[in-house]
């Protein structure tokens, strides 16, 4: 043991304290004090704190029941003739060495009863610093323990979403390979010349419709893609809820029919002039992804879109007379990657990624989405956003359903387009307005036409060329002091495109795949054209 043991010796008898000096404290490494005085006795004890204390009975003035008393948990060796006057039993510290006649007698008890007093104290200190080892072990056992519970427990997490998102993937294998296997077997079909007209019309409307499958599920991939990796961005925008709530409807209507079902709105809140602000898209999104749900799963009765107030809030909700959700899956459809686990999303197909985009989107809208379900009898989604009203105001800009045949004529545009599907699919929606078409395989052509003079009127860029993209082209053509208006194109999805685009010069935006009618309008309004 490291600790040195300090002793205090109470006695006036200089005799005394010589012959214990000399033959008992010197042969030893403890740390001695002396005291004379039964004035400076207590103190002392009291500032140094002794782990020994040999008390000569004989000491002037001293009390030795009171001494005992106050210092009850230090040992005490009491020199003394006679122990007729004190009750050694009461003092379980008190240790007695009788005072012989010839004082040497004395000496080897004395240094007999502190070698056992040390000894005690020793042993005391190394159970107490066992004890304290236990302890430690302990307290490391149980860390230990709860870090094996929280790695089984991650371990397990780790394995649920493992199996997930491998069902997730082979969900997803079929939901792409489904419309894919519709677009290519049927596109194969259009090619045998015994094709009638009219099962030529039949396989184009499953060829688009298989497309349009496709596309959706792609969609919703960049989107989860998106909302996992944090790239969601929200724009501001006044909504109009009556026009938003009847686009809906109008959009589901025929569809809801095909299925003999009714489609209802409800409006329980005056909506005329009435608007939010929001991010309409994302909106949109939202209000299209929970009625689509309704439509694909109700096969009899009715669905209702409707927007109520809800504590300052503004409420949408869409109810349907479908299948229902069971109670252990209504928390579950909201989590990504988990449609595998559920039977009936699994029979009516789709990426399952509609309801997790929809939370995350509602999310960040500042709001809350929830559902009410009975199996059998049908659902209601809720979904609230904060409500900030605006007058709203009245459009003036009436450019819808801009489709005019020959209504470029005169015009050229140049399209920067290196792959030959997407160069003929524009080239076919353009030769309906009577431009003319130039092409360019990458921006290096692009710029040498321009330079050359090559007539265009409008440019038609898409940004993923080879040798030189449509960015670097379109800050080129900008710094040359051309202000031809350009279109940005592309099929880029996980990055800021547009922006980008609009920085380096580009008047206008297009994501592909885009609708001929999308792209006629850019190009009127662009050029200006009445």
């Amino acid at each position: 043991m490291t600790k040195k043991i300090k002793i205090l010796l109470a006695c006036d008898n200089i005799s005394l304290i010589e012959l214990v000096k000399k033959n008992v404290f010197l042969q030893n490494d403890w740390d001695v004090l002396f005291v004379q005085v039964k004035s400076e006795l207590n103190i002392k004890i009291q500032s140094h704190k002794p782990d020994i204390i040999i008390l000569d009975s004989a000491l002037e003035g001293a009390q030795i029941p009171d001494i005992l008393s106050l210092f009850y948990e230090t040992p005490i060796i009491l020199l003394t003739d006679s122990t007729n006057e004190i009750n050694f039993d009461k003092y379980s510290n008190l240790k007695f060495v009788k005072k012989y006649q010839e004082i040497t007698q004395t000496l080897p008890e004395i240094a007999l009863e502190i070698q056992q007093i040390i000894s005690t104290i020793y042993n005391n200190l190394e159970k107490e610093e066992l004890i304290s080892k236990i302890f430690d072990l302990e307290n490391r056992l149980n860390e230990c323990k709860l870090k094996n519970i929280r790695l089984i427990e991650e371990k397990g997490k780790s394995e649920d979403s493992n199996k997930q998102k491998s069902a997730f993937l082979a969900n997803m294998s079929h939901e792409i390979r489904t419309p894919m296997n519709g677009i290519i077997g049927f596109s194969e079909l259009l090619e045998n010349s015994s094709v009638t007209d009219e099962q030529k019309c039949s396989y184009m409307r499953i060829i688009k419709k298989s497309a349009v499958d496709l596309l959706s599920i792609i969609n919703d991939i960049v989107d989860i893609s998106k909302i996992e990796t944090g790239q969601v961005k929200l724009s501001s925008n006044v909504v109009k809820v009556e026009d938003l709530i009847n686009e809906t409807f109008n959009f589901f209507r025929p569809i809801a029919q095909s299925k003999n079902l009714l489609l209802n709105s409800d409006f329980k809140i005056p909506v005329k002039d009435f608007v939010i602000v929001t991010d309409e898209i994302k909106l949109k999104q939202v209000l299209t992804n929970l009625v689509n749900n309704a439509v694909k799963f109700t096969d009899k009765g009715s669905i209702t879109i409707g927007v109520q107030n809800r504590d300052h809030n503004i409420e949408f909700f869409v109810q349907d007379t479908g299948v229902g959700i069971p109670n252990k899956y209504r928390t579950l459809i909201f989590d990504r990657f988990r449609q595998a686990e559920y039977n009936n999303a699994r029979k009516h197909g789709g990426s399952g990624l509609g309801l997790a985009i929809s939370k995350a989107y509602v999310e960040l809208l500042g709001g809350d989405i929830w559902v009410e379900s009975e199996v059998g009898k049908g659902s209601t989604f809720f979904f609230t956003l904060p409500m900030a009203k605006q007058k709203a105001r009245k459009n003036t800009n009436n450019n819808e359903n801009i489709y005019l045949e020959n209504c470029l004529t005169g015009k050229t545009v140049l399209v920067a387009e290196d792959e030959l599907v997407n160069y003929l699919y524009a080239s076919e929606v353009i030769q309906k307005t009577g431009a003319q078409i130039i092409r360019a395989e990458d921006g290096t052509i692009v710029l040498d036409m321009l330079k050359h003079k090559t007539k265009a009127d409008i440019i038609l860029m898409d940004i993923k060329m080879p040798t030189k993209n449509g960015i670097d082209t379109a800050v080129e053509i900008r710094k040359s002091g051309n202000n031809i208006p350009i279109i940005a194109v592309t099929a880029f999805a996980l990055t800021d495109d547009k922006q980008k685009a609009l920085k380096a010069g580009c008047n206008a935006f297009l994501h592909k795949p885009y609708r001929s009618a999308e792209l006629i309008h850019l190009l009127v309004n662009l050029l200006n054209v009445n």
